[in-house]
């Protein structure tokens, strides 16, 4: 659910959000537009978790609770260059290295040690975080990987090998390197570990091996499920699928045979907040990716997971959906009657908060985030196609040159033979 930070970095002019609103605790909305304080900082960026609103204009952490109609403001030493939350706190990562974790209840902040100076290399700094309900997770410049809050790495990518994009669930992790592989560790006990299998814990990050041979540029985690899109544009989900959120078809019986599907069986996981009630995860799960059926024409770029959902997004920017409904109010204590009738797999998501506007878009616990860029922001791209068409006319007319230059030595070269070769008649 923690995205990469990639992928919501910049200066907006409007917020809408759809569904679930912390700003809102007392009913869930089609569209709510929001106003956020100094959101049209570059650096501005947004979370929202089930509980909680955070974000950062690069020089303070602002927190909104659902559950309390007031904003609360931190400072930290340095200007913030990630942020990631749970329920219970957020990790904030500044642009010098150092982590500090804020906890929304006592409103206190403590900075992590993690990470120590090498005398045979560079100072070693974090550089991606993820922050999840169970499971937290930060990776160094140097690929040393962390679960927070330990002080030591569990693990060390080699030297080689860079780090992409890092997402977490409740209790798993998934890795993404530049190269398009993919590596997971965690909790594996509704199969969102990819790995085959249904596991308590996978304690060391190991590769998703049904992926090997594809090529993927863009992953995603949400509770208890995972999703990650290729280079050709397709759509790996795998995990559960309680709530359809995998968005595999379903017209059989939901705990019959169907390829790739297991019972997972485990200890129940307790609701939170409801410690006392435990609730019955003897679900099917798909421990194995699958491949998502879409409409030929559509080619994916991205896809982002929520608690119960998966969004994902062509390069039309085009919305597909599938998993629970955002717009009821979820109930912990009836999640148990909140089964969908059918799982339909993936539908076109129609919503267009500013027409004629391309929004950068996101998923959050239990809502879907647009936000739109500001003018500035907004003249970017045609500058990149001015660029990219200058680029193009200057190759065409060097390459004009080019022809130009070999047609003379050519020549020259056929003068130089007709001069040197000795014909038999005067």
């Amino acid at each position: 659910m923690a995205p990469s930070p990639s992928d919501c970095n910049e200066a907006v002019k409007n917020i809408f959000v759809y569904g679930n609103n912390p700003f809102n605790s007392n009913r869930n909305e089609i569209l709510t537009e929001m106003k956020l304080p100094n959101a049209d900082s570059p650096a501005f960026q947004l979370e929202m978790t089930g509980t909680h609103a955070v974000w950062t204009d690069g020089g303070h952490l602002y927190a909104k609770s659902s559950r309390i109609n007031e904003t609360y403001k931190a400072g930290f030493e340095g200007r913030i260059a990630q942020i990631s939350a749970n329920t219970k706190h957020c990790l904030v990562l500044t642009e010098n290295g150092d982590l500090f974790r804020y906890h929304f209840n006592s409103k206190q902040t403590d900075c992590l040690e993690l990470t120590e100076e090498s005398a045979d290399s560079e100072c070693e700094k974090i550089t991606h975080i993820a922050c999840g309900n169970d499971i937290s997770v930060a990776i160094t410049n140097r690929n040393a990987v962390f679960n927070i809050p330990q002080p030591q790495p569990i693990f060390s990518f080699p030297r080689h090998v860079r780090i992409a994009q890092v997402v977490v669930g409740f209790a798993h992790c998934l890795v993404l390197t530049s190269n398009g592989e993919v590596y997971s560790w965690g909790s594996g006990a509704r199969g969102q570990l990819g790995n085959g299998i249904i596991t308590p814990r996978q304690k060391l990050p190991q590769l998703v091996e049904a992926l090997a041979g594809v090529k993927i540029v863009h992953i995603a985690a949400g509770a208890w499920h995972s999703a990650a899109v290729s280079s050709f544009g397709d759509l790996y989900t795998w995990g559960c699928n309680d709530r359809g959120q995998l968005g595999i078809m379903d017209t059989v019986k939901r705990y019959g045979s169907q390829h790739g599907r297991i019972d997972s069986t485990l200890t129940p996981y307790f609701r939170p907040c409801w410690d006392s009630v435990p609730y019955d995860f003897n679900e099917a799960a798909f421990p194995l990716p699958q491949l998502i059926e879409l409409n030929d024409e559509v080619f994916l770029q991205k896809v982002f997971c929520g608690i119960y959902h998966t969004l994902a997004i062509d390069l039309k920017n085009e919305m597909y959906f599938s998993g629970v409904n955002l717009l009821p109010m979820y109930d912990y204590v009836q999640a148990a009657d909140m089964y969908p009738e059918d799982l339909v797999g993936f539908k076109k998501l129609k919503i267009d908060p500013v027409p004629g506007r391309k929004l950068t878009v996101k998923s959050a616990a239990y809502s879907i985030i647009f936000m739109e860029p500001t003018a500035e922001d907004e003249a970017e791209p045609s500058k990149i196609v001015v660029k990219r068409r200058r680029a193009k006319v200057q190759s065409h007319t060097f390459s004009s040159f080019q022809l130009v230059v070999i047609l003379l030595l050519a020549l020259l070269t056929a003068y130089a033979l007709h001069n040197s070769f000795e014909w038999p008649y005067p």
